[in-house]
């Protein structure tokens, strides 16, 4: 029997010298190596793709807070194993110091430059700086010191292939040999990827070993991403075409979709199918188009294996499937071999991505004009604060799985606009998205409102009926607004639309199934509802699978000015001026508490683009404006009021002036451009 004893796998670097480094929080890093270790000097890092794109979501792609965020992690943990998606990388270096009882089978030399075809979150890590970001490769240049230990696989680096490529390459290279092997001589392979890279190896490998004749296609993730729209992506795309026979640009999102094009209805299965799309909600495209005793083969962490295997369930077809592949023999020769024979399509690809990365770091990008919000999907993304920065990872992670969300935060965070982005990213972005404030219907007709009525259901009932909001909703989002004001009798038929997916219209005999993903955004803590009995417990958990705060603008004070500038540019392209910050203003701003959060900042600006008389915008006028809200807005006591009250007063003379002058709550809604219903609740609000 084998015993493991000694430095197995880098165990001694764990603290207690057990237990191996995977699961070691912190491993030792010191560059002092024992006799059967090795000491390599780090040039480059390759991060998984799962990593590179979580750190580039938490830092908004701003390329010194990505270097931060790995010598942050890199300083707590002794390797660089990113705690929130649990995977590493490969790390390429120059070897320093070999010990005297290494396990050097391959003959390596010292002043060697290797990589080291082993995770990176195995290995100890000693990090000096992070030069540069490489957002094609997924590369980091730095300077820092690795540990390997004996029996670790380390291979030769040669001058006639680049980093860049072989660390790519290496990142994939058993689960390439794998699928090779699965494709040799068949007749039709399904390649389904989101980086063009990493998809192109794949494409290349199997090509290489199929049928002369066979078919070989790809599906491209990219929600559109990768069709082309100039010059730039004609390029990558044909390179792409010049691989595969078929290639498909389209949303693993629609599953039923991509199938129906790469199946030709279900016409045409496949004998091998890769998936290497980073992205969840490509296994059932993976699975329903395999032929019966096909493989398929999930090449990264990311899909969901489990998900596959309840399609293949569903569809009763006995298929082949295997995940992530970490070895196989020969794997390094073969790969070697395999990168000198497609190097130069591989080199070309990468300049054409990398004049694509260039170009796109120039383009805005913002949500359509229709949105309502006082926030664009820029001014919430674009964020430089730690604290947003965590909130838009949970916006993207919300995006991605069909649950619940619960939206917390204080009044104008921009709930609604984390709402927007949720449904705009989701797979229901073709569906409805319905938003209805709570707070603003009365509660004798919520029930109504909701769930709509049967024609004659109560008097005064339309004769056709009416729809309620589940219905409008159905295919798409409900987003409830201050939902912790519906009433406990309310709730219980909200609960039973959430687990059951039917309910009852008022006056109805017969249930009305729908299918309605619902976000909710509470004025109130609904915790302390449920403690208090005023909030269902059952649905409180129905509804917060996910929870997302919105933290206050005082709380990500390093947003404020890009904020406020972004607001200005808006104003001074409305009104065609070109007014500016000065210096002392910025500072007048950064001062402030903001209680109203961005909707204050926005007005704010909004206030002092009109009343400021220079081209710039002072510290004086914005002193002017804190003293305006303070004493315009304080009351009697003359302490300032919140900026809810603020806005609550403003909107309650503007309707009780137009009420005056036109008579009527008809004519007052329509010169105020909102529904009489709305004005009346309103205005019921007020009482006036």
């Amino acid at each position: 029997m084998t015993k493991y004893v000694g430095n197995f796998c880098g165990s001694r670097r764990v603290p207690n010298g057990r237990g191996l480094p995977i699961y070691a929080w912190k491993v030792n890093n010191d560059t002092q190596i024992a006799d059967d270790e090795m000491l390599i000097r780090v040039v480059k890092i390759h991060l998984e793709n799962g990593s590179f794109n979580q750190i580039y979501s938490e830092v908004g792609g701003n390329e010194e807070k990505m270097k931060e965020t790995v010598m942050e992690i890199v300083k707590q943990r002794g390797k660089m194993h990113n705690p929130y998606t649990g995977t590493g990388g490969l790390f390429g270096g120059i070897v320093e110091k070999i010990g005297k009882n290494f396990d050097n089978a391959d003959n390596i030399r010292v002043g060697d430059e290797v990589i080291v075809p082993v995770s990176i979150a195995m290995l100890p890590l000693k990090l000096k700086r992070v030069k540069s970001v490489n957002y094609v490769y997924n590369h980091l240049n730095v300077d820092g010191y690795t540990v390997i230990y004996s029996g670790c696989p380390v291979v030769k680096k040669t001058p006639d292939i680049s980093w860049d490529i072989l660390l790519s390459a290496f990142e994939e290279s058993a689960s390439i040999k794998k699928a090779s092997g699965f494709a040799e001589g068949m007749s039709a392979s399904l390649v389904i990827g989101s980086n063009p890279i990493v998809t192109m190896l794949y494409g290349l490998a199997l090509r290489s070993v199929m049928a002369p004749d066979g078919i070989l296609t790809c599906v491209h993730y990219g929600d559109n991403a990768m069709y082309a729209y100039n010059d730039i992506e004609q390029n990558r795309n044909k390179l792409l075409y010049s691989v595969f026979d078929e290639v498909y640009f389209m949303s693993t999102r629609d599953p039923m979709e991509c199938i129906d094009e790469t199946t030709e209805g279900g016409e045409r299965l496949y004998d091998v199918i890769v998936n290497c799309a980073d992205q969840m909600g490509a296994e059932a495209i993976s699975v329903i188009a395999a032929k019966e005793n096909g493989n398929v083969l999930f090449s990264n962490l990311t899909n969901n294996y489990t998900t596959a295997l309840l399609v293949q369930e569903a569809i009763n077809r006995d298929i082949n499937l295997f995940c992530a592949v970490g070895y196989v023999e020969g794997y390094y020769d073969y790969m070697m071999s395999f990168i000198r024979s497609v190097s130069d399509k591989l080199i070309e690809i990468g300049k054409i991505l990398t004049r694509i990365s260039d170009s796109s770091k120039r383009r805005i990008h913002t949500l359509p004009e229709e949105m309502d919000d006082t926030c664009r999907i820029d001014e919430i993304l674009n964020v430089k604060s730690k604290a947003m920065a965590k909130s838009v990872i949970e916006i993207q992670k919300a995006a991605k799985y069909d649950c619940s969300v619960i939206l917390t935060g204080e009044s104008g965070t921009g709930k609604e606009v984390a709402a927007n982005l949720i449904y705009r990213m989701s797979s229901r972005k073709n569906g409805p998205f319905v938003k209805v404030n709570c707070a603003a219907i009365p509660k004798e007709l919520m029930e109504s409102e909701f769930f709509g009525y049967e024609k004659g259901a109560f008097t005064g009932a339309k004769e056709s009926g009416k729809e309620g909001y589940f219905a409008i909703a159905d295919g798409g989002v409900l987003l409830l607004d201050e939902v912790g004001e519906m009433p406990l009798e309310l709730q219980a038929k909200l609960l039973r639309v959430i687990q059951e997916g039917e309910f009852y219209p008022v006056g109805g005999r017969k249930p009305i199934r729908v299918d309605v993903r619902i976000l909710a955004s509470p004025n109130r803590n609904l915790v302390q509802m449920v403690q208090d009995g005023e909030f269902r417990e059952d649905l409180y958990y129905r509804l917060a699978v996910l929870t997302i705060k919105i933290p206050p603008l005082r709380e990500r004070r390093e947003d404020i000015i890009p904020l406020a500038n972004a607001f200005l540019e808006k104003y001074n392209e409305k009104y065609g001026t070109s007014k500016s910050f000065t210096e002392e203003a910025e500072l007048c701003l950064l001062e402030h508490m903001w209680p109203g959060n961005i909707r204050e900042l926005d007005n704010t600006v909004h206030r002092l683009i009109i009343h400021s008389d220079d081209g710039q915008v002072a510290s004086g006028d914005v002193l002017r404006e804190y003293n305006y809200l303070t004493h315009e807005y304080g009351g009697a006591s003359g302490k300032p009021k919140s900026f809810s009250d603020t806005v609550d007063d403003f909107e309650k003379n503007i309707i009780a002036e137009a009420l005056k002058k036109y008579g009527s709550t008809y004519k007052a809604a329509d010169a105020l451009q909102m529904s009489q219903s709305q004005l009346m609740r309103k205005k019921k609000k007020y009482h006036l």
